[in-house]
């Protein structure tokens, strides 16, 4: 937190977390290309390039104060062999700096300045009503956007997160915290919900003392959508006779250029996903005054069934490059505006826009439309104003000459009987190109929906070509650090364990 709080005010350098659990060959590829000046490991700070041993463990790279270490890197030493020296200075701005492979694989480092971190914490809280001091409990890795903004809105709302490893009712009842971030899977894992509720009113229903207006379009682009004052949805306004949350200044603009320091372990936050231990009972959710739900679509029946109960859920939208979630139950944060561009993906502008990627110019240039960041993302809105996310442009699956999108096929799935999860793929086919592949965790292991009835249910609300024509059951759906699917293993054909094609 430390670290953190002086790349935010300004009096150290940029940081660069990285998870101390991910492989030696892994942590020296990501030292190689963001070529940071020097690694904080457990053995103290140690300019990048050199061995441990090799340098001062006092030193104090990018003007930062001599301080004990922050965690440590695998073995106590900085991994693989010695990296090139560090690379060039950030922007004055910017604070963090955040390893994502994104929709390419290849590392990319989202260089966000303090002004937007801060401008995204403050917009979330306001949204969410959050009074100062309230705790966030952190179950989310440091080294992901998730991670690092539940320290940010901490920071600015005056509060300590509680770190877990564990994630179970006791966990939650015995924090004393009043909100959490969560990806759909561990809100699934920890409810033991089925999905297969229908979908829940979007967004929910404001309460009756509260009427909400939906957002109107910019006049002037009918696709533009701002976030409008005065039209957040009553659920998530500030309630009236509530103090407002803190609103620090921005901090001051160092007058020399930083270079992120990466920290094996920044704060101490969980590096891979907590243990977690359904509740069968899901009241404890209800003692959280929210609930943050993002990074991947989330079930319309897993947040159903949680609101029912008497929780909280807001689903968020964004990415790393937005500093994470900038679009709550559809509608724009204060300051930020989206829209869809011709391609029908979704584009986002306002002052939480990453300022580039590191040491990459060229991919920078190609992300933004002027002020405009281009998502992956495809995209629409509805009829009353929101954004709605249909999926990812590069999970469109082409079968057969179709084009078809997976996050579309993945919800008329597990909208079936039988089905607990399911993500949708496409596996290399002969004859097709590409075919449909519906991974699946079937409710009941000894009662597996079976491929002729998944085909059918997906027909009745999809095109032909959108019904799977493979499906795989599994006992686990295999997850990355992030908490996201692991599309990458689902997409080989040796990930299988159980598998039926037409």
């Amino acid at each position: 937190m430390e670290a953190l709080a002086a790349a935010l005010d300004g009096s150290g350098p940029a940081i660069l977390p990285l998870d101390p659990a991910l492989p030696r060959a892994r942590l020296a590829a990501l030292l190689e290309a963001f070529r940071p000046s020097a690694i904080e490991s457990a053995e103290g700070i140690i300019p990048n390039g050199l061995r441990s041993g090799d340098s001062d463990h006092s030193a104090s790279p990018g003007g930062r104060p001599p301080g004990p270490p922050a965690g440590h890197s695998p073995g106590g030493r900085p991994p693989g062999p010695p990296a090139r020296p560090g690379g060039p200075g950030v922007d004055a701005g910017t604070a963090v700096v955040i390893a994502t492979s994104g929709s390419t694989g290849e590392p990319k480092g989202v260089e966000l300045s303090a002004a937007a971190l801060l401008h995204s914490a403050r917009a979330t809280l306001d949204r969410i009503g959050a009074r100062p001091g309230e705790r966030w409990l952190c179950c989310l890795p440091a080294s992901h956007i998730a991670g690092i903004q539940v320290l940010v809105r901490s920071l600015v709302a005056g509060a300590t997160p509680v770190f877990t490893s564990r994630l179970d009712a006791d966990v939650i009842m015995s924090s004393g915290c009043a909100y959490v971030s969560l990806v759909p899977t561990q809100l699934r894992r920890l409810t033991g919900a089925n999905d297969t509720a229908p979908p829940p009113p979007y967004p929910p229903p404001p309460s009756p003392q509260q009427p909400s207006s939906p957002p109107a379009p910019n006049r002037g682009d009918p696709r533009i959508h701002p976030h409008p004052t005065g039209a957040i949805p009553a659920s998530t306004r500030t309630q009236p006779g509530r103090s407002p949350h803190p609103s620090a200044q921005p901090p001051p603009t160092p007058s020399t250029p930083q270079t992120p320091t990466p920290s094996a372990q920044p704060p101490p936050t969980p590096s891979a996903q907590p243990e977690i231990s359904p509740m069968g009972d899901i009241s404890p959710l209800t003692t959280l005054r929210a609930i943050l739900l993002g990074g991947a679509a989330a079930p319309a029946g897993l947040v159903a069934a949680a609101r029912a109960a008497g929780a909280r859920v807001i689903t968020t939208y964004g990415m790393t490059e937005t500093c994470g979630g900038c679009v709550y139950d559809g509608v724009p944060l204060d300051g930020v505006s989206a829209r869809i561009g011709a391609d029908g993906r979704v584009q986002i502008a306002g002052p939480v826009l990453f300022s580039g990627y590191r040491l990459a110019p060229d991919l920078t240039a190609a992300a933004l439309d002027g002020g405009w960041f281009i998502s992956s993302d495809l995209g629409a809105f509805d009829g009353s104003g929101r954004l709605v996310v249909r999926g990812r442009a590069d999970d469109v699956i082409n079968t057969g000459g179709e084009k078809v999108v997976a996050a579309e096929v993945a919800a008329a799935v597990e909208s079936c009987a039988g089905v607990r999860e399911v993500v949708v793929v496409g596996r290399p086919d002969r004859e097709w190109g590409e075919r449909v592949t519906a991974v699946v965790v079937p409710a009941d292991p000894l009662a597996p929906p079976d491929l002729g009835r998944l085909r059918a249910h997906v027909r009745e609300s999809l095109p032909g070509s959108a019904a799977p024509r493979e499906l795989v059951l599994v006992d686990a759906i295999p997850l990355l650090p992030n908490g996201k699917p692991d599309l990458a293993m689902l997409r080989r054909e040796q990930s299988c364990t159980r598998s039926v094609t037409t």
